[in-house]
């Protein structure tokens, strides 16, 4: 396919960490530089301004990681408008960026050529009144946006249904990761848990596998929880294992950059939620080989198939300690659940299947346009 030129792609990322910026660093390779033209703006620092600074076909610009409005947001809005009006596409990544953006190219006339990826949407993190103005500021930003990328068919169905939007406006496309990076390490460890999450309400609740501890060692003296990643639940749950008993079952390693070989250590992968799309983390964990216990929420069981290669669990601690001891129970079953696990990361999530459609969104985008080569 020919190119007249390059097409300038603006590409707005808040969060710093997790799997919204996991999910942007990878897509970003795979966006060549013979097609594309890319302004980034994203916190400095983070996991997707070092993508960034590897690749000569994009030009960075800081903005700031915080969740909640700053004043630094000021800088951010002027600095946008200009590139904005120099973008033929603009892709914006979770509820901040996708309101600032999108607001901004209503004003400009840019709205036609916006992107959104919610990665959750925003009304599913609060509820009440707030919840409510959430989702009336999704239906606004719907009017100044051409294709709104969700990652599970959960998600948009969640959006159809407070009235974000049409479903012509609507693309799913699963989180993609690099399947190699899984694929060999360490044995697994007899009655070991591994959650890899941000420590963070009200999206996880590791708070649950905690209270699952006593009733899982009663049958598994070996059982115990590895909690890799870091946030504000941190001491909550060593405070809680310990009220319970557990505090040698669980260890809190923190963020660290050998996720792959914790998970290979894993008896089990867990994931305990409130709501999820794709879980970037139960993906991985599927690669490692590993088979999953997680919470039926959301789009899980889009990812996960039930009974092949893993299970999905209500919220109560006694329904985790049964699934977790039947797999515990059965080690032969356990592995083959993580090698279906593993067939399924190839087919359906792998970060080039993933890039290949959200390139695909853009191209649709820029079409009317007039600037794809034929």
């Amino acid at each position: 396919m020919a190119h007249p030129r390059r097409m300038r792609l603006l590409v707005v990322v808040q969060p710093p960490i997790g799997g919204v910026a996991r999910h942007v660093a990878d897509l970003l390779p795979f966006l060549e530089p013979e097609e594309w033209d890319i302004e980034l703006f994203c916190p400095e620092g983070s996991i997707v301004w070092a993508a960034g600074a590897e690749q000569a076909n994009v030009t960075l610009t800081a903005i700031s990681g915080r969740r909640a409005p700053s004043p630094s947001d000021l800088a951010t809005t002027w600095r946008l408008v200009g590139a904005l009006r120099r973008a033929d596409v603009v892709h914006a990544h979770s509820s901040k960026a996708g309101f600032q953006v999108r607001a901004l190219a209503a004003l400009v006339g840019r709205g036609r050529r916006v992107v959104f990826t919610p990665h959750g949407w925003s009304f599913w993190a609060v509820g009440g009144w707030k919840g409510r103005v959430c989702a009336a500021l999704e239906r606004a930003g719907a009017w100044a946006t051409h294709t709104i990328v969700c990652v599970a068919a959960y998600e948009r169905d969640a959006g159809l249904r407070e009235g974000v939007g049409r479903r012509s406006q609507y693309a799913v496309v699963p989180n993609g990761i690099e399947l190699d990076r899984f694929m060999d390490g360490p044995a697994p460890v007899e009655g070991r848990l591994v959650m890899v999450a941000r420590l963070a309400a009200p999206a996880r609740r590791p708070e649950l596998l905690v209270a699952a501890l006593p009733g899982l060692r009663a049958k598994h003296p070996s059982a115990h929880v590895v909690f890799v990643g870091d946030g504000p639940l941190r001491g909550a749950l060593a405070a809680q294992a310990s009220a319970l008993g557990v505090a040698d079952a669980v260890t809190l390693l923190g963020d660290r950059t050998d996720v792959p070989d914790q998970l290979k250590t894993a008896a089990v992968a867990v994931h305990a939620c409130r709501y999820d799309g794709c879980s970037l983390a139960v993906i991985e964990a599927m690669a490692a080989g590993r088979p999953v216990v997680a919470s039926r929420v959301g789009g899980m069981d889009e990812v996960v198939l039930e009974g092949s290669t893993g299970e999905l669990c209500s919220d109560d601690p006694e329904d985790w300690v049964a699934t977790v001891a039947t797999l515990l129970d059965d080690p032969l079953r356990a592995e083959a659940m993580g090698a279906a696990g593993r067939d399924r990361a190839r087919e359906r999530f792998a970060r080039e299947r993933m890039a290949q459609a959200v390139t695909d969104v853009y191209r649709c985008v820029a079409q009317p346009l007039g600037l794809m080569g034929r």
